[in-house]
């Protein structure tokens, strides 16, 4: 039973962990690639200093060569005037010179292969720093864009949801007008039914009997037929 609860924990924390990195996830990113130019200058600097340690190597074989060949010269001078002697410690020191010419030339072909390693890293480096570059910059634009529709529509209740709520709220509105508009009708028609004299009048207007009192139009034709002799 300890062990499953271990794990559940672990599990927890590790989803935990994941929610926050996500959540900063463009932060990350960021530091992330701070992170990595500061390798690449290292890298970089490591390059420069291999050639500059490469370019003092091969200084250093180009004056051992010359102090060879300047040795060699002499030490023929010395065995042709006999002087054996001389012309042994001459051949030590020549010899001496040839382990160190030897030297500085294996340390030149390891400066080189060194620096065509480095410098490959870096380029393959160099591209990968850029690509993620270009990548930030639209995760960025991205992660932007989102925070602004969110702003717009808003999280949770207040979302798109919000403006199908207020299409329902003004339908019920417009139905309890339209029922409101209706009950007003239904009034009138009631108020008009329990008065005998307005019931008179839209009976009359309908062509039920006789007007119950003159019309204006009844009194311009009555005037029109009397004539100019009528009081």
């Amino acid at each position: 039973m300890f062990k499953p609860l271990i794990t559940l924990l672990r599990g927890k924390s590790f989803e935990a962990a994941q929610a926050v990195t996500d959540a900063n996830i463009v932060t990350i990113l960021d530091q992330q690639l701070r992170d990595s130019a500061v390798v690449l200058d290292r890298a970089r600097k490591a390059v420069a200093i291999a050639m500059a340690q490469k370019s003092r190597e091969a200084d250093e074989l180009d004056r051992t060569r010359r102090r060879i060949a300047d040795l060699e010269d002499r030490a023929r001078m010395a065995l042709a005037s006999g002087q054996e002697a001389l012309a042994m410690e001459a051949a030590e020191a020549i010899a001496n010179l040839e382990a160190e010419r030897d030297a500085s030339q294996r340390c030149l072909e390891t400066y080189g292969a060194e620096i065509a390693r480095l410098r490959a890293i870096v380029r393959d480096a160099d591209a990968r720093f850029l690509e993620l570059k270009r990548g930030q910059r639209l995760a960025i634009a991205t992660d932007r864009a989102q925070k602004l529709r969110d702003r717009g529509f808003g999280h949770g209740s207040i979302s798109l949801t919000t403006l199908a709520e207020a299409e329902d709220t003004l339908k019920r509105l417009r139905e309890r007008q339209a029922e409101i508009d209706a009950a007003t009708v239904s009034l009138e028609e009631m108020d008009l039914s329990a008065d005998p004299s307005r019931l008179v009048d839209r009976l009359a207007r309908a062509g039920c009997g006789a007007p119950a009192r003159p019309s204006a139009q009844s009194v311009l034709d009555r005037l029109r037929n009397a004539g100019p002799d009528a009081a």
